[in-house]
């Protein structure tokens, strides 16, 4: 099994998959080992949603351009492969040969959409740079961003305009190399960071997309939407995997699990539904609110859900089987934006009253509460460094926490109203969108 296609996997071999069990056969030459290991439900399963570790991290001797013929011989979709098991050898014949002491290879998901100008970081570190998505002629090597900025500086930021819709949910691959956006114009765009492209469109949904998650340490996303369904596929590919059609209203937030094995979504009700994201299953039901749930979030540790709405408190409940915890009653309307803290000893709520709130998730003690929003905080993340939080608002601010001491360190002005606002992995960057149908990316450190 361990040298199966994903198409093979599921009952539908064709002479691709002969290239995907060579590329394998060649990554475990190269690196000496399988690129997926585990019992065989482990393995099935990443055969079919989680990419392989890149060859470079098991052996640094191996150049840039191998890995990428290697890794596209292993993609998951069998038509982004090279179109002959003959093109593939020869790509890699090649590769071997090539001086790649110099050369910088980007490694890419399968690109299913018309590719377009890549990101260049620009000279000034104070410039504010727009990506034209629309050009149809790329440059033939994106070049890598490197900018940074201290904070108190002028922003470096980059503007990413494709949405004709507001911009509701984002959400970045755990490399940090991707995020995806959903938005009122019913799709999920998945764009590159370094090079700015726009690498695949998903249109699966009939209605706004409210929410999107990719699922922890893999190529699944998860999205919600208006049509009352949340919907899993594939992010390199858009392939649909599951709909999950638990919910008789609008979907309106969802959080994976952090092994991936559980989603919890909400629609514009008071039930929170955990469901399995493999089979589609339904598990329980939380029933603890009793008006709409506005925003949830799992806590790293696996062990806890919190969940806050129209009814002003947030709810901390067992993510096992659903038993209430505690209710935190600080905000005095309703909770729009819910964070764990890394630790998952700590949580940040926005809400409607204008404040940011962080507090203590077992004493419910409040550490520091900021009103320094002058309109409805819309969202709040916690970087994963744990150092900073993020939240925003409904007049378009932005703006930066020093979690030891809950002070301000720095703020910015969107162009609209923020809905939504995410921390890449390594925490140097802040992706936020809003009602203009654009996003932003702040490069923080």
């Amino acid at each position: 099994i361990g040298y199966m296609a994903p198409e093979q996997i599921q009952g539908k071999p064709r002479p691709a998959s002969d290239q995907y069990s060579l590329g394998i056969v060649v990554y475990e030459w190269l690196s000496g080992t399988k690129p997926f290991q585990g019992s065989l439900t482990e393995v099935v399963s990443q055969q079919l949603a989680v990419p392989p570790e890149p060859l470079r991290e098991k052996n640094a001797s191996i150049s840039p351009a191998v890995e990428s013929v290697v890794m596209k011989a292993l993609a998951k979709d069998p038509k982004e492969r090279f179109t002959t098991i003959r093109d593939f050898a020869a790509a890699l014949e090649q590769a071997c040969q090539a001086d790649v002491s110099d050369a910088t290879i980007l490694v890419r998901p399968p690109v299913q959409s018309e590719q377009q100008e890549p990101v260049v970081a620009p000279s000034n570190p104070q410039t504010q740079l727009t990506v034209n998505v629309n050009t149809q002629t790329p440059r033939s090597t994106p070049t890598t961003r490197t900018a940074s900025r201290s904070l108190g500086a002028t922003p470096t930021l980059y503007t990413y305009r494709e949405h004709t819709g507001k911009v509701n949910s984002i959400a970045w691959f755990w490399d940090g190399k991707y995020f995806a956006s959903g938005s009122d114009d019913q799709t999920v765009l998945v764009w590159n960071i370094t090079s700015g492209n726009r690498v695949s469109t998903y249109r699966g949904h009939s209605g706004k997309v409210n929410a999107v998650q990719y699922a922890p340490g893999g190529l699944r996303i998860a999205s919600g939407s208006d049509d009352k369904t949340v919907q899993i596929w594939e992010a390199n590919t858009g392939n649909q995997l599951l709909t999950y059609r638990g919910h008789t209203n609008s979907v309106k937030t969802l959080a994976w699990s952090p092994d991936a094995q559980r989603i919890a979504s909400s629609a514009t009700d008071e039930d929170v539904q955990v469901w399995d994201p493999a089979r589609g299953s339904f598990i329980f039901i939380y029933r603890g609110h009793i008006y709409s749930v506005n925003s949830l979030a799992w806590a790293p540790d696996g062990q806890r859900i919190a969940s806050g709405g129209g009814g002003k408190a947030v709810q901390i409940w067992d993510a096992a089987e659903g038993h209430f915890i505690f209710a935190y009653r600080g905000h005095s309307a309703p909770v729009n934006a819910i964070a764990w803290s890394p630790d998952s000893k700590i949580i940040a709520s926005g809400s409607e009253d204008k404040t940011v709130q962080v507090w203590d998730v077992v004493t419910g003690y409040n550490i520091f509460t900021s009103r320094d929003h002058s309109s409805v905080v819309t969202a709040v993340d916690w970087s994963p460094d744990g150092s900073l939080l993020a939240s925003a608002n409904g007049d378009g601010f932005v703006q930066l926490w020093d979690t030891s001491s809950g002070r301000k360190v720095d703020s910015y002005r969107h162009s609209s109203p923020v809905r939504t606002v995410a921390w890449s992995p390594d925490s140097t960057c802040l992706a936020f969108g809003g009602d203009d149908g654009t996003i932003q990316v702040w490069v923080v450190s």
